[in-house]
């Protein structure tokens, strides 16, 4: 393999890794949304509903970190 070759899987990769994590924290945002105005499992309570729309919630803010670590830790432009 080519360096050229190299480093267009490695930013292939990248963009691949950051549309996933996005999509996680997109996915969490709208559970956390569903569960915060009752539509997912309105059998639930009030306090129930909403520590399980914050834990969603985190999961989503932590989703978001692990996009800017990783591309900070396997940056492919470089100035490394």
């Amino acid at each position: 393999m080519t360096d050229a070759s190299i480093t267009h899987d490695r930013a292939r990769s990248l963009r691949l890794v950051q549309a996933i994590f996005a999509g996680i924290a997109g996915l969490c945002l709208v559970l956390a949304a569903g569960f915060h105005l009752g539509l997912v499992f309105d059998g639930l309570g009030t306090e129930e509903r909403r520590q399980i729309a914050y834990g969603f919630l985190f999961t989503a803010a932590s989703d978001v970190a692990m996009i800017f670590v990783w591309e900070l830790l396997f940056r492919t432009s470089p100035e490394r």
